[in-house]
This record gives C-alpha cells, structure tokens and sequence, in this order.
C-alpha cells in the first residue's frame, strides 16, 4: 500500500467516529482492529457493497507532488481521496420528507464528525499531514429505485489534502 495511503487507512481506523460506526469494541488496538477491516483499499467488489457498510473506500492517491524547501529538500504532498458509505438507520427510513430530512441531518453530522476526528487524529502530522480537505460534491443517498437490490444508504467522497500546500 502506498505510504500516505496506508497512514491514511491508520489515521481513519483511530477515529472514535469509525470505530464507533463499525460497532467495534474491546481495547484501543481491538478497536482500531474492527474500524480498519472496513476501511478498504484498493477496491471492494460490487458484490460485497451492501455486506460490507457501513465502510470507507479510498480510491487512491489523486495527485502525488514534492515541493522545494529547501535548496536541496522537498517535502512530499498530494491528494487522497476516500468515500464513506452508510446504512440509512431503520429508524430513518420512512418515506416522508421529515424522515428524510432527518436521515440527511443524521449522515451530514456524521460526516463533519468524521471529518473531526480525521483531523483531530492527524494533529501534529507525526503519521500524515494534512493541510486541507474537501467534500467536491453534496452527499447523495441511494436512489429509492435501487432501495430494494443495494438498500437504503449515503454516500459520500473526501478529498484530502497531505503535506504541504501548493
């Protein structure tokens, strides 16, 4: 696995926000155990989707630079991007506009903590430093077409910035 990637895989398994998605228990390292067999890289197949939510996928590195800074240093940096892929909680699930406004307020507040604990987890960049992150498009919930085949969940994607900024 690539290095900024795996510290990457690390820093999500850390987070109190993942272990406690996962259901993970026990003591810390028990815990991180649980939250980093749902964190997957390179990819997991289609199949195994809707078996294997509540997970995060890191799609890979989106850009890889070095920047001067130094005469004859460079500090790495680039781009990871990973999505976060949930089950709507049953008790969200309802098919009026109070239930599903609800289930996004429920998803987006699990996200920002996510994000949070991310990088609260990175302070001090001792494993990856980050230096941004973006969230490019809005969260999207399953199509309630497809509920019945993949079921009802979130989606979303994170892009993370590491090293130093260009």
């Amino acid at each position: 696995m690539f290095g900024p990637i795996a510290r990457l895989r690390d820093l999500l398994s850390r987070t109190e926000t993942l272990q406690s998605l996962v259901g993970a228990t026990g003591d810390a390292a028990e815990r991180q155990a649980a939250a980093a067999a749902s964190v997957y890289y390179p990819a997991i197949h289609a199949s195994d989707v809707a078996d294997a939510r509540p997970f995060v996928l890191i799609m890979g590195a989106a850009e890889t630079r070095g920047e001067a800074v130094g005469l004859d240093t460079f500090q790495p940096g680039g781009q990871i991007v990973f999505g976060l892929e949930v089950d709507v909680p049953e008790s969200l699930q309802a098919n009026n506009t109070a239930a599903f406004a609800a289930a996004q307020r429920w998803f987006d507040e699990l996200l920002g903590d996510l994000v949070a604990d991310l990088l609260g987890a990175a302070v001090g960049g001792d494993d990856l430093m980050l230096s941004g992150y973006r969230v490019p498009e809005a969260p999207q919930r399953s199509d309630p077409t497809q509920q019945t085949d993949e079921g009802d969940f979130f989606r979303a994607f994170i892009e993370i910035d590491w090293g130093v900024e260009s």
